[in-house]
């Protein structure tokens, strides 16, 4: 597994930045040729008797070049050919407008980010559109617009790679979106809904008039709207960049803790369906939720990682972690290989879950070793005290304050902390800096996002049936408070800076090699396929 997982990463990091069939096949001849050279010194006379590891790295190579012309095809036939063609440094889909006006009609299908929206012109070709203006889903425009000169697709040698920057053009690619343009000018032509548009846009848009109608047009509700279904596009970008530098810009963002949610709130309100009934509509709605939230690459992941645990029930069956989460690496990979480069959130959700699990499990009984030895102590000193009630009252007290600490560092602290080991060197290899106390602010959030998430749900509702701000008063405060520690941890956070491209491939490489020695050490993979062996008849996965 670890085998394949590592090639599979290997070839579809080449072919994704070079884009090119020669560096592609170059590449695989390098990894088979030094997997052989360490089979040989491994297994010395009985590497012969290894032939399937060969085969598993063939595999990948086929599996990734599969994934991306399949990619490519599906959103333009010349990325195709200009991936299988003979030069090793090529250029296509090369627009060379400079500044060139063009006038057509169009309509909004959805937000995009603060000033960006995702505009669809009658032959159902996606653009983002950047604009000072405000719009609105469903709105139809005929506007003029231009574009600077834009590479799609610009195959580059290894100083691209080392002097590596965001590569806008091709995350166009990977969210299927065509150019990247600018409004010169605009007439809004309709304002009402569409039939041509998709369901999901009309939901979208609905929610989006609930919750203005319940909060009004400010800062408070759109956070609700970024915290429920990752629609930040009104946030401001100085308040967006305080919840970046504060480290709380993953409470915008919908994660496996948003489907938690859903399913404990569901299965709460639900409780009268039959078990089979309920869980398969808990998994219908985390579908719908899904699309609503437009399937990006963290909500991708963390809904089928929802499926797969609701069909584990349907099935009777415990799921394999480690199992699914190679599972659903590959498979997102293969759906989308541009993930693996040019989307954040897809690094970030799957650093965040492995450095839960990978460093939080060998922790646990420890933990649990010392909470009993803590209570050890406290019964002793009851049972020895010399101040009857009086001493009785005082440890009792004493033992609740431990209690509530001991949860408050297992649920928050350290779940935090080793949540952002996994990502710290992601996050300083693309963003060039963290913030180091971000655990504290962290601490001080996080306990009431999910009241603020699913009451802040529940009372958009409940407003519109019977209008009276007392709903909403709470949320609004708690909002408040959110904006309030995002501000201070962002002006007054201590930042860890990495100016120089070396230190900074440097900190990836170590980190990447430590958590290989780790895995390997540990014998995470190892025990979970020997799991998977020994326990075939109860795992889903």
């Amino acid at each position: 597994m670890l085998i394949f997982i590592v090639s599979f990463i290997i070839f579809t990091f080449i072919n994704t930045f070079f884009h090119n069939i020669q560096i592609s096949i170059l590449s695989f001849d390098v990894v088979f040729v030094l997997f052989l050279v360490f089979l040989i010194v491994r297994y010395r006379n009985d590497f012969l008797n290894k032939p399937k590891l060969l085969w598993i790295i063939l595999l990948s190579f086929i599996l990734s070049i599969s994934a991306i012309v399949y990619k490519d095809y599906r959103y333009d036939h010349q990325l195709v050919e200009n991936f299988f063609k003979p030069q090793i440094v090529s250029q296509t889909l090369e627009m060379t407008w400079q500044l060139s006006h063009y006038i057509w009609s169009g309509q909004i299908l959805d937000t995009n980010a603060n000033g960006r929206y995702i505009l669809q012109n009658p032959d159902w070709d996606k653009y983002i559109i950047n604009t000072s203006n405000k719009y609105q889903i469903w709105d139809k425009l005929r506007l003029a617009w231009y574009i600077n000169s834009v590479s799609m697709i610009q195959n580059k040698w290894f100083s691209g790679m080392w002097n590596r920057e965001f590569d806008y053009d091709r995350r166009l690619i990977m969210k299927w979106y065509m150019w990247n343009i600018y409004e010169n000018n605009s007439v809004l032509l309709d304002t009402k809904q569409s039939d041509n548009l998709w369901l999901i846009s009309n939901i979208k848009k609905s929610l989006q008039s609930n919750i203005v109608d319940a909060y009004g047009d400010g800062e408070n509700a759109w956070l609700i709207l970024g915290m429920l279904i990752w629609d930040k596009s009104q946030i401001s970008k100085s308040d967006y960049q305080n919840f970046i530098d504060s480290g709380l810009v993953h409470i915008i963002a919908v994660s496996w803790g948003n489907i938690i949610m859903i399913v404990v709130f569901l299965s709460f309100i639900l409780f009268f369906l039959p078990f089979y009934l309920r869980n398969l509509v808990i998994l219908i709605a985390i579908i719908w939720y899904s699309l609503v939230c437009g399937l990006d690459s963290s909500v991708l992941r963390a809904v089928i990682f929802g499926g797969l645990g609701i069909l584990a029930l349907f099935a009777g069956r415990e799921m394999n972690f480690w199992r699914s989460v190679w599972l659903v690496f590959i498979v997102m990979l293969l759906v989308n290989p541009y993930f693996l480069l040019y989307d954040l959130w897809f690094l970030l959700s799957f650093g965040a879950v492995m450095g839960l699990k990978i460093f939080n499990q060998n922790t646990t009984n420890n933990s649990s070793q010392s909470d009993l030895q803590i209570d050890k102590n406290l019964s002793t000193d009851k049972a020895t005290g010399g101040w009857g009630f009086v001493s009785s009252i005082y440890i009792t007290i004493q033992k609740r304050i431990i209690i509530i600490l001991i949860y408050i560092y297992k649920n928050y602290i350290r779940p935090s902390v080793w949540a952002n080991i996994g990502i710290i060197s992601i996050i300083i290899f693309f963003m060039w800096k963290i913030n180091l106390i971000w655990f504290v602010s962290n601490l001080f959030v996080l306990p009431i996002v999910p009241f603020v998430m699913i009451y802040g749900f529940v009372s958009v509702y409940l407003y519109e049936l019977f209008p009276w701000e007392g709903w909403v008063w709470l949320p609004n405060l708690l909002i408040d408070y959110i904006y309030r520690v995002s501000k201070i941890s962002a002006d007054y956070g201590i930042y860890l800076s990495v100016d120089d491209y070396i230190i900074k491939y440097l900190i990836l490489i170590l980190f990447i090699l430590w958590l290989i020695k780790y895995l390997v050490k540990n014998k995470i993979i190892a025990v979970s396929d020997k799991t998977q062996k020994s326990h075939s008849n109860k795992s889903f996965i």
